[in-house]
């Protein structure tokens, strides 16, 4: 489903990395701008304060083995750097710097110093970027915890209505554009207010989870949006699925809900009235035009005696209501004959 987007944060680890891996890369990238101006005009005057002086002189090739080193340094601490350009300078550094002292142009002592200072700047820059990257990645993995939190109800883990707002409109939209059929079903737990009062308000948390899982067990295609609008009130939004299969799966909602056994509630089984609205959309349409039509309909479900669906004002019966109510006719009659007999 759509919300598992949101609620399941270790089933999709891997692309929720991904994303803050490539909005990390892009706030380096913007760091590193802005700090392209400071670090020219740094190593043009280091470059004026070392090599100037030495045009022509013998110290020359040791100055400009210092200049790289004090680059390598510069660049590593004013700009974030992943590790292959930092090897790649270091690289292009100790390599001019071992060549000289192989021709005989620095001696051994300087040429230790400098390469143990390239090795530290190395050690020390690669660190630099490691920590600066995390810091940046746990930055945006907290913003992603709290735009999942805003955007799901506590109690049931479905979309909470902000999470449906965000959800649906785009749901909507990719479906105008692809012409796709939409389904919107409005659900409502009856006599919740009963059961709250005779159970308990714990005892009816329990049902809107219990309620919650069957509507996740029975709409479970990657494309179906489930949230809890408030209350009692559940909203599933359907695409590309014909008006039969719909009410199919509605049924089925039906059925498993009436297998869920609640004592001392007003029925001895849980059951929910439903209000269907279904059509392709318009482009003036919007969520809230299918969400009215749906409650219209919800509300003649609940007219109609509930625990039963409503689509285009006809009442579709629970079926496994149905076949009990056909086995405690034919149970009647065979007592009437019995008793006839």
């Amino acid at each position: 489903m759509l919300q598992e987007k949101f609620l399941n944060i270790a089933r999709n680890a891997m692309k929720i990395q991904c994303f803050d891996d490539k909005q990390v890369k892009k706030k380096i990238q913007y760091y590193n701008k802005q700090r392209i101006a400071m670090s020219v005009l740094l190593i043009i005057a280091v470059a004026i304060l070392l090599l100037v002086p030495s045009f022509g002189a013998e110290s020359a090739v040791i100055r400009i083995a210092v200049f790289g080193s004090i680059a390598f340094i510069l660049l590593s601490i004013l700009f974030v750097l992943t590790w292959q350009r930092i090897v790649l300078i270091f690289v292009i550094v100790t390599a001019y710097i071992t060549i000289e002292f192989c021709l005989g142009k620095i001696y051994l002592k300087e040429f230790l110093l400098m390469l143990l200072c390239n090795i530290s700047t190395l050690l020390v820059s690669v660190r630099i970027a490691r920590n600066f990257f995390h810091m940046l990645l746990c930055e945006y993995k907290t913003m992603s915890a709290l735009a999942l939190e805003a955007t799901t109800d506590h109690l049931t883990q479905l979309l909470n209505r902000k999470g449906l707002e965000q959800t649906l409109s785009t749901a909507l939209n990719i479906c105008k554009r692809e012409r796709k059929l939409v389904g919107v079903l409005l659900i409502d737990i009856d006599y919740f207010k009963s059961y709250n009062d005779t159970l308990g308000h714990l005892k009816g948390d329990h049902i809107l989870q219990q309620v919650a899982l069957q509507m996740k067990s029975c709409f479970k295609r990657e494309s179906d949006i489930i949230g809890r609008i408030g209350g009692d009130e559940f909203l599933i939004f359907i695409q590309d699925t014909e008006d039969e299969k719909v009410i199919s799966m509605a049924q089925n909602l039906l059925a498993s809900l009436s297998q869920l056994k609640v004592k001392s509630g007003p029925n001895q089984c849980l059951s929910v009235s439903i209000g269907i609205e279904t059509g392709i959309p318009d482009n003036q349409d919007t969520i809230n035009d299918y969400y009215n039509r749906a409650d219209k309909e919800l509300y003649y479900a609940k007219k109609n005696g509930r625990n039963c669906i409503s689509h285009k004002h006809t009442i579709v019966k629970n079926s496994n209501e149905h076949t009990q109510q056909t086995e405690l006719l034919g149970l009647k009659s065979l007592i009437t004959e019995c008793v006839r007999k």
